[in-house]
């Protein structure tokens, strides 16, 4: 067996690819084409390593990483580790990702994250055997019904949808105070900033009856993706502060959110990822109509100086 660079091999390892996203052969996560030729172009707009395993002139397992530098940090994220069936528990899937380890070091790379399912054991364990270490979990809300819950809100608590966020000092205090991170609020300003954003946020004000002053108590960001002319609207941050969502305003806004994008004719579905798997906020989105459709886990692999 030979593990090589990949040259071009599109049709061998297309085939292998799609053969393995319908009979769920591969250890990971893997971006799900319908087509070699989809493949083919959304590979060609990326920076990639990709190896092939090679046995009498015929390939039998594939790996890539994407090396996906967020941030400006040499990070890369592990593609997937493909084998034929006929070839498994030979080692040739050892074989791949040590080739991928080693030239993501000669690129300089530092670290390799991987996202795997819950349920894949086998990958896990994997994981676990090439050096990888557990980092976070995720999952994966959806609703692809239009579900409506009568929403009211108390008096002196307004909600506004807008493109951009006039306020913005207000907006960073805010997410400060829910989040704790700044950082990530000057992102969420950056998208809402950008001319050709397809984000919206849903703003939620405490206003006083006395004076009128308004103060920003959470938010709810949302980015419309169309998709054969219809729109997937994924949830991409909500926020209430601590003292208000105790009070039930996280649901009153995010039920407004849902109840808006359902009025849409064009809403195909709503979904939400979480980076956390407490069971409290499962039951939030649950009691929210959504669903629970995935559960998955982040690896990390360091590489050595």
């Amino acid at each position: 067996m030979e593990v090589r660079s990949f040259n071009d091999d599109y049709h061998e390892v297309g085939q292998l690819v799609l053969n393995a996203q319908v009979n769920k052969e591969t250890y990971f996560f893997y971006p799900v084409y319908k087509t070699v030729e989809e493949m083919k172009k959304d590979w060609e707009g990326k920076e990639l390593i990709l190896m092939v395993a090679e046995e009498d002139n015929q390939i039998i397992g594939f790996g890539g990483l994407d090396l996906v530098r967020k941030e400006g940090n040499p990070n890369a994220d592990l593609y997937g580790i493909l084998v034929n069936p006929l070839y498994r528990s030979q080692g040739v899937g050892s074989a791949l990702m040590e080739a991928l380890i080693r030239k993501a070091k000669e690129v300089g790379i530092r670290s390799i994250y991987a996202q795997i399912e819950t349920d894949n054991e086998e990958g896990i364990d994997f994981l676990i055997k090439h050096g990888f270490e557990y980092k976070r979990s995720f999952f994966r809300m959806e609703m692809n019904e239009p579900i409506f819950q009568e929403v009211n809100c108390p008096e002196g608590i307004e909600i506004r949808r807008s493109k951009a966020i006039k306020d913005k000092a207000q907006f960073l205090e805010t997410y400060e105070e829910i989040f704790g991170n700044p950082k990530d609020g000057e992102k969420q300003l950056a998208i809402l900033s950008d001319p050709n954003h397809s984000h919206e946020i849903f703003l939620m004000y405490r206003v006083s009856r006395s004076t009128g002053k308004e103060k920003l108590i959470g938010f709810c960001g949302v980015e419309s993706i169309e998709e054969d002319g219809k729109m997937n609207r994924r949830i991409d941050t909500l926020g209430v502060i601590d003292k208000y969502g105790r009070r039930g305003m996280g649901k009153v806004l995010y039920m407004t959110v849902l109840n808006y994008y359902w009025s849409l004719p064009d809403t195909r579905k709503i979904s939400i990822t979480l980076k956390s798997s407490s069971e409290n906020v499962k039951k939030f989105y649950l009691s929210c109509g959504m669903e629970e459709t995935q559960s998955t886990e982040t690896y990390k692999y360091e590489l050595e100086d």
